[in-house]
């Protein structure tokens, strides 16, 4: 979707085009989806977090400035939802990578032997052993950053905190 539409679709939704809150929805969510489950792998909260997201984004369409930055934006929300369902939570489980499914971190090529597999696989392991020593807000900017794929400068915006 170009800028143009993007910004169309928002203006639309600000005035509680439904069509309009849909489709917003629908193009945003696997990555609202995934950058929640990054930050907390469990489905039930993620899909709660969401939730609570996306009522306050449509429901304050009319403070973002920029329609162009509604991504970033709404990036923006689901992060500060997540902070605050986080500091709620009685017994909240950090996000810990050792917990994931056993895909790796690493490209493993079809050509592998199985001791290079086993290698990678072992590397793959302490790699997800540091990353959950880590204190939670270098935690969150490394999983940003590598399983979200987000910029620097788009991380920062999103914690709103200095590059």
């Amino acid at each position: 979707m170009d800028r143009i539409q993007l910004i169309q679709l928002v203006e639309q939704a600000e005035e509680n085009n439904q069509k309009a809150i849909e489709e917003l929805y629908r193009m945003t969510y696997s990555v609202m989806y995934s950058l929640t489950m990054t930050l907390y792998e469990n489905h039930s909260d993620a899909e709660d977090i969401l939730q609570e997201s996306y009522i306050r984004a449509f429901s304050k369409l009319d403070t973002l400035a920029e329609k162009a930055a509604f991504i970033n934006w709404l990036r923006k929300i689901v992060v500060n939802v997540w902070r605050n369902y986080h500091s709620r939570k009685i017994t909240m489980p950090e996000v810990n990578l050792s917990d994931a499914p056993e895909e790796s971190v690493l490209l493993y090529e079809e050509q592998d032997s199985p001791s290079e597999l086993a290698e990678k696989a072992e590397t793959d392991r302490a790699i997800r052993s540091i990353v959950d020593g880590l204190p939670e807000n270098q935690r969150v900017c490394m999983l940003l950053f590598y399983y979200e794929n987000m910029k620097i400068e788009e991380i920062a915006d999103v914690l709103e905190i200095p590059v």
